[in-house]
This record gives structure tokens, sequence and C-alpha cells, in this order.
């Protein structure tokens, strides 16, 4: 008897340290909960399933570029970018300096003119004559003649 006792006492003891610390708070005050609030669905033809392509337009002057390097030279290079970027070149006119090439589905022409014997010009346009296309189509190109001209 006297062992439970102690014992008893001793649980009494150690559970009233353990719980020293934690206040036991008792409010008469009765608290209301509220009901969920239901958002009402949007109709199908609302809902947005595929993102918005972001549109990029490049300017005309950005298509443009002189090279202090012949006409020939330019033109030979224009064909080694086209070809190193990657992009399907559909035909080549050597005589009057053109170069139809499609970068994904979107078709491009380059043209290679002579301003005088140590100087030329690159003009790369799209075929649709709509500019809204990423001006790295253009930058590539242009890089790859920067690096390469002599």
């Amino acid at each position: 008897m006297k062992n439970s006792l102690l014992f008893f006492l001793c649980f009494v003891l150690s559970s009233l340290s353990v719980f020293a610390n934690s206040p036991i708070v008792q409010t008469n005050q009765r608290q209301t909960i509220k009901p969920a609030q239901i958002a009402q669905p949007r109709p199908v033809s609302q809902i947005n399933t595929q993102p918005k392509p972001k549109v990029v337009s490049t300017s005309f002057e950005n298509c443009v570029k002189t090279y202090p390097t012949s006409v020939e030279n330019l033109f030979y290079l224009t064909l080694a970018a086209i070809n190193n970027a990657n992009y399907e070149i559909d035909e080549i006119q050597s005589r009057t300096g053109y170069i139809s090439f499609l970068s994904g589905q979107k078709p491009f022409l380059a043209s290679i003119t002579s301003i005088n014997d140590n100087s030329s010009m690159i003009k790369i346009t799209p075929m649709d004559n709509s500019y809204n296309f990423s001006p790295l189509v253009v930058d590539k190109i242009f890089v790859y003649l920067t690096n390469n001209i002599k």
C-alpha cells in the first residue's frame, strides 16, 4: 500500500511539472464557425486550356546589315550561316544572290547585293511580309557572318 501511494504521489508531481508551462485557459465564449464559400464554376468557353504564345515582332532595320566583304564571299558565308543555324534551305540562286530558307514553318528570303567592290549588304526578310517572328532567326545568321568575315 505504501508503495502504491508513493507511486501515485510521484506520478502526480511529475505530471504537474510537465504541464506547468502550458496554461489551461477556459473561455465561456462560443466561437461560431462560418460555412465555406464555394466559388461558382466558370463556363467551359471561358477556360483557357492553352497558354497564349508571346508574339515577338522584329523591325525591318534589324533584318539588314552591311559587311566589308565582296558579294561572292558574303553569299557563300550566308549559305554556311543558314546551314549552321539548322535552317532548311529551299532554293539557291547564286546569279541574283537570293537564298530562300525555312525557319520552322516560316519562309525567309536572304538577298545579298553589292554596294561597291569591298562592301556588300544582306537583307533577310520573311516571305509572307509578316515581321512577327523572333529576332534570333536573323541574329544567328548575322553573328555567324560577323565572326567569320576576315
